[in-house]
C-alpha cells in the first residue's frame, strides 16, 4: 500500500489472474473474453480483505480476518479464487462483455457466504498449487511487475524463522 497504485495493487491482480489460470482455465477464459483479465472487480476485495464487501462483520469479515493474518501473504488471492470458483456457473453463463461480466461478479450472493466452507475452499486451493509454485510459475514480466518488497517474496517473516 505505500505504492501508486499500478506498481503494487494492478501487478498482484495480475497473479490473481494467473492463479484463476492454475485453478480454472475455464473460468480464466471467460473473464479474458469479457476484457476482465485485468481483475479490476477484485480491487475492492483484496485491497480491504473484503471488509467492505462482506455484510457480516462477525461472522464473515472477523472470521476471514483470522485466516488472512494466519497464513501465506498470497491467501487473500486464493480467498478470490475460491470465490469465482464457487460461483463459477454463475459467472460462465454471464454475456462476454465488460459490463455484463462485472456486474455478475458484483452481485454475488456474499450475504449468505460460509466463510469456514469458502476457508476449506480456499486451504483446498492454497494445496492445489502452492504459493511458492504459484510464484515459480510466474513469467518473467509479471514477476518484474511485483515489487521487491511485495510479502509474497519474503515468506516466511523473518521473525517466523526461528519459531
Amino acid at each position: 500500500l505505500c505504492l501508486p497504485l499500478d506498481q503494487g495493487l494492478l501487478p498482484l491482480l495480475g497473479v490473481l489472474f494467473q492463479l484463476l489460470g492454475l485453478l480454472d482455465e475455464t473460468l480464466a477464459m471467460a473473464l479474458l473474453d469479457a476484457d476482465c483479465a485485468e481483475m479490476h472487480f477484485a480491487v475492492p476485495w483484496v485491497l480491504t480483505w473484503f471488509a467492505h464487501s462482506l455484510p457480516r462483520l462477525h461472522q464473515q469479515v472477523m472470521r476471514l480476518f483470522d485466516c488472512l493474518l494466519c497464513s501465506h501473504p498470497a491467501a487473500i488471492l486464493y480467498f478470490v479464487a475460491a470465490l469465482l470458483i464457487q460461483h463459477r456457473d454463475v459467472i460462465l453463463q454471464a454475456p462476454r462483455e465488460m459490463p455484463e461480466m462485472v456486474c455478475t461478479i458484483q452481485s454475488l450472493p456474499l450475504a449468505s457466504l460460509d466463510v469456514d466452507a469458502w476457508a476449506m475452499s480456499a486451504r483446498a486451493q492454497m494445496q492445489r498449487v502452492p504459493p511458492a509454485d504459484l510464484l515459480a510459475k510466474l513469467d518473467t514480466a509479471r514477476r518484474q511487475c511485483l515489487p521487491q518488497t511485495t510479502p509474497l517474496f519474503h515468506w516466511p517473516h523473518p521473525w517466523m524463522k526461528d519459531a
